[in-house]
């Protein structure tokens, strides 16, 4: 009687230990979009376009979405502007060509609940060799094993600090720049 019952709790727990196992997704690039816009008192760099070249993993934990983990790998010489912003294009590419057009990785630590369906991904930002620990806030809009939903939307002042030394000159005239990233990121297994 023991062992049946042993058997019968078992049988039960299985699908549920099952369902808990973290779902592994790949980004859909046909269905996912990464924008980026500059506003500049510089014409030159206030633009707005959109990158092409992105790769992404999710692992979703059904139990528990605080659990789950978000790589994204965007490739900044991928930057494509609009036909209208030639001049702009023109120096995107040059000065990514200057500073090692290396792909950038995001891979988070934890998501945050902050309330409803919005969360605070917590990671690193890799970009020439370089870690820093951000913070990006996000809202996932559908979470199952058969799609996951992410969209962020990211606003920040351009700081010459943080240029690359063979760009410093440059950076000098992006003074009193503001620039934002917008993505909307689907998964799928």
């Amino acid at each position: 009687m023991r062992f049946l019952a042993t058997l019968t709790l078992a049988a039960l727990l299985m699908p549920l230990s099952a369902s808990a196992a973290p779902v592994r997704q790949e980004l859909s690039k046909a269905s996912s979009r990464i924008t980026f816009g500059v506003q500049s008192p510089n014409p030159t760099l206030t633009m707005n376009g959109s990158f092409k070249d992105y790769d992404g993993l999710f692992e979703l934990s059904p139990s528990k979405i605080t659990d789950s983990k978000l790589e994204l790998t965007l490739n900044l010489g991928s930057a494509t502007l609009p036909p209208d912003q030639l001049m702009q294009a023109l120096f995107v590419q040059g000065i990514l060509a200057r500073v090692a057009p290396t792909p950038s990785t995001f891979r988070s630590s934890r998501f945050e609940h902050e309330n409803g369906n919005s969360y605070l991904l917590h990671g690193t930002y890799t970009w020439m060799n370089k870690i820093k620990k951000i913070s990006v806030p996000v809202t996932i809009s559908e979470a199952s094993p058969s799609r996951t939903r992410i969209q962020l939307a990211l606003e920040g002042t351009f700081s010459s600090k943080e240029a690359p030394r063979n760009i410093e000159g440059l950076a000098a005239s992006a003074a009193g720049s503001e620039g934002w990233t917008k993505a909307t990121l689907v998964f799928t297994p």
